[in-house]
């Protein structure tokens, strides 16, 4: 009877990694061909009833500033309210 193969061990796999390069990617473009600016950054997404978006579009319009400015403006006052330190 011929003994079960034996499944290669990967302890030590990555011990010596001083062969291995850093990855490098080209700098995205948006559609536009404006550089995607993702440094720093995280996409905080919400799929809420269109009114709060119309109202804050016409928010943003009334005030002259970017929907991501009163977004980031309502995330502060909600950290705010619950204790939370200051971004």
């Amino acid at each position: 009877m011929a003994k079960p193969q034996q499944k290669p061990s990967l302890q030590g796999a990555f011990d010596d990694d001083t062969h291995l390069q850093p990855v490098t990617t080209a700098t995205q473009k948006a559609g536009n061909g404006k550089r995607l600016i993702t440094e720093g950054n995280s996409l905080v997404a919400a799929n809420l009833p269109v009114g709060y978006g119309r109202a804050l579009a016409v928010l943003a319009a009334e005030e002259g500033v970017t929907k991501k400015d009163l977004m980031q403006e309502a995330f502060d006052l909600l950290f705010k309210a619950r204790g939370r330190a200051h971004l």
